[in-house]
């Protein structure tokens, strides 16, 4: 979607490890699994919360989280893994478009 919020200057891995220090100190089987420097231009209020819903979607199906942060040449990765079910191909590219659910069974009124 579209934001008001200004481009920053930020490190990914200040942000993964700010956040899997929150979710530590809550209780949570999340772990920070390697970084590096990381600097990126982005928007941070919507990275936050893009990287606390793989968490929270990694805790809900896994039970932990791992997150990382690499270099692929040029760019930067931040990655949440887990060892949940994971997702069929064509669950996967459904998810990938906007207001899809990946499991029928679930609804907005059922949750």
């Amino acid at each position: 979607g579209r934001t008001s919020e200004p481009l920053e200057d930020l490190d990914l891995s200040a942000l993964a490890a700010e956040l899997v220090g929150e979710y530590a100190d809550a209780g949570a089987a999340v772990r920070l699994a390697g970084t590096i420097p990381a600097p990126v231009r982005g928007r941070p209020l919507l990275l936050r919360s893009a990287v606390r819903n793989l968490i929270d979607n990694a805790l809900t199906y896994a039970g932990e989280a791992s997150v990382s942060v690499e270099a692929l040449g040029e760019r930067m990765r931040l990655a949440v893994d887990d060892e949940g079910p994971g997702m069929t191909a064509e669950t996967l590219a459904r998810a990938r478009q906007l207001f899809v659910r990946g499991e029928s069974s679930r609804s907005r009124t059922t949750g």
